[in-house]
């Protein structure tokens, strides 16, 4: 296991409660966090306070309890790994599931607050926007919505993916499109993306468009209908369909679906990126966790490299650079918030084989 000795690491635990006294959870120096409980300091310390005004700080805003403890743990894991001797940042985390936080006093609570990664969920940006309202945030939602003058979604989006794939299949002169999608909020969202990126290439509701919306169906249904149908790209997020049988049929889904479970995708089309960087982050990942990590991880390492970058050479933030991260190359910008360069992928031969195509 690598150590890496200049991360500091201050988890931070604001307790509501009569007397609201307020303590760190400091990680020794050194150390890869773990399940085992760290000793308890007082955060008003004057040598904790002393460091803080010499270093930058980055706060993350993550779930370290509940249900959600495994995505948090993953993102810090990911934020520890990509820190190391050039960069003078301590991270401070706050337990977004927790609560009881005395929110309303963070603020003032850390010294050369450079910018803040998180929250997860889009839900949860509100409240901590209005409280942060002059400081970054690189939220690890995949939801560009939420974007405003100091809040940027940094997730894998699903406008990124769907116009990736829309327009490969536009330049490869397929008009008409089958979309096939579950009841229910996430169909809705997806949807919307879809119809508004179709509608830019002239392609609506009834012309060169069939949306199929569905409670259930059964694979053999699904199928048929594909079959039948006279469009020539069919979109799905649940492998209803008998790839098998979907010869002359460019099936389409998002990554996240693909990747899940690749045997039951075989023949999909999707958006995704492979570089240098993600190749290098996962091996560094699984060579101190033992595990890959997550697409929300490598966003928040994507998001990190990031501030680093802008720490160590006074960059601005939202100067349209174009970089380069886990996900291919991307900018920030206040107009559409982190916007990526996807690759188009196909899985093949039951599932062993991810082949990027050829433009």
């Amino acid at each position: 296991m690598r150590v890496y000795s200049s991360i500091k690491f201050l988890l931070l635990s604001f307790l509501l409660s009569s007397c609201s006294s307020v303590k760190d959870t400091a990680l020794p120096s050194g150390e890869i966090p773990t399940s085992r409980p760290a000793p308890v300091v007082d955060f008003f310390d004057p040598k904790l306070r002393s460091q803080d005004r010499r270093s930058n700080s980055v706060l993350l805003l993550l779930p370290m309890s509940g249900v959600n403890a495994h995505i948090g743990r993953s993102v810090l894991n990911a934020c520890l790994i990509s820190l190391d001797n050039t960069s003078d940042i301590i991270l401070y985390v706050i337990d977004t599931a927790d609560t009881s936080l005395e929110k309303f006093s963070l603020p003032g609570r850390f010294e050369n607050l450079k910018a803040i990664i998180g929250p997860v969920f889009a839900n949860e940006i509100k409240q901590y926007s209005t409280l942060f309202f002059n400081t970054p945030i690189l939220s690890l939602s995949n939801n560009p919505r939420i974007n405003c003058d100091h809040v940027f979604a940094c997730g894998l989006s699903l406008q990124d993916e769907i116009r990736t794939l829309i327009s490969d299949a536009i330049l490869r002169n397929i008009s008409g499109f089958l979309v096939m999608l579950p009841e229910g909020k996430f169909g809705d969202q997806v949807l919307a993306v879809l119809s508004d990126e179709l509608k830019q290439h002239g392609i609506d509701d009834g012309d060169g468009l069939e949306v199929i919306r569905y409670a259930s169906i059964s694979r053999k249904a699904a199928t048929k209908y594909a079959e039948n149908s006279e469009k020539e790209a069919i979109f799905i997020v649940n492998p209803i369909l008998d790839m098998a049988k979907m010869d002359g049929k460019r099936v389409l889904t998002l990554s996240s679906a693909a990747l899940a479970n690749e045997e039951a995708w075989s023949g999909v089309i999707f958006a995704y990126a492979d570089s240098e960087e993600q190749r290098e982050f996962i091996r560094r990942y699984v060579e101190v966790f033992g595990v890959r990590p997550s697409t929300i991880a490598m966003a928040g390492r994507d998001a990190v490299e990031t501030i680093k970058d802008v720490v160590n050479h006074g960059k601005n933030l939202l100067n349209e650079e174009e970089r380069s991260g886990c996900f291919g190359r991307f900018s920030i910008s206040k107009k559409h918030g982190f916007r990526r360069e996807l690759q188009i992928f196909q899985i093949r031969n039951g599932g062993k084989e991810l082949v990027e195509l050829p433009e």
